[in-house]
């Protein structure tokens, strides 16, 4: 089993780049071997390719995101940069509301379908209809479309929320087995493995993270290579010499 550590990425990143960094030509990067990384998500191991494409999809209705200046942004890319936060996502109109019922009650643009994460979390009435309709749900109660989109918008808002703060990437996995709960790395690392266990991995996330905000695919992937295969080890390891 493999796992990737999200939070050290981010540090790392912090501390390799100036705040400001800009990811304009991560666009070009191949994420091979970043998108072979194992990660748990609904109970099921699939790769980070999968997680991520996936995760694009739910939020934004698509499998690429073009942003406000025209670029385009493909799943790994988004995920890489929303990690490393070198691109303001919480601005960016991505997040899919496909009622237009609920976007005038909202008091939102009839003309568009997507809105930032900024303006949405900022409504007063859509927090308003997710407590009604979870209200609804509990009482097994039929939901309008307007409560069911609402609640829809909710998740998506969440799943991006949690992948900006890393809290989606479960990625540390339980040692005794696979299939128990994966943690996030800032709880999963203390509390399945040492620090003396995982510290071998430190250099290899820091060279993704380097690599990501300098555009480097050769050492972006090599890294992730590296860590493909140290963190197994490593993991197996731990599972051996476990009591």
């Amino acid at each position: 089993m493999i796992f990737m550590t999200a939070t050290a990425l981010v540090a790392c990143t912090a501390r390799a780049a100036p705040p400001a960094v800009s990811a304009a030509d991560s666009s070009v990067l191949n994420f091979k071997q970043w998108g072979l990384l194992a990660i748990q998500e609904g109970g099921r191991r699939k790769p980070m390719d999968t997680f991520a494409k996936e995760t694009l999809i739910r939020i934004t209705g698509r499998s690429t995101y073009t942003d406000k200046t025209g670029r385009t942004w493909r799943p790994n890319d988004f995920v890489l940069s929303a990690l490393t936060e070198n691109h303001d996502w919480k601005n960016e109109p991505m997040v899919l509301i496909s009622s237009g019922q609920l976007v005038e009650q909202l008091g939102l643009d009839k003309t568009q379908r997507r809105f930032s994460f900024t303006q949405l979390t900022g409504l007063a009435e859509l927090q308003r209809l997710v407590t009604e309709a979870q209200a609804a749900k509990r009482a097994e109660k039929p939901l309008t479309r307007v409560q069911q989109e609402a609640l829809s918008v909710s998740d998506r808002l969440t799943l991006l929320a949690h992948v900006m703060d890393g809290s989606a990437l479960l990625i540390v996995p339980a040692p005794a087995n696979e299939t128990d709960p994966w943690r996030e790395p800032a709880l999963g690392g203390s509390k399945y493995y040492s620090e003396a266990q995982v510290a071998p991995l430190q250099t290899q996330l820091q060279t993704v993270a380097n690599s990501y905000v300098q555009s480097d695919s050769f050492n972006l992937n090599r890294a992730a290579n590296q860590h493909l295969t140290s963190a197994a080890l490593q993991i197996n390891f731990a599972k051996i010499c476990a009591p």
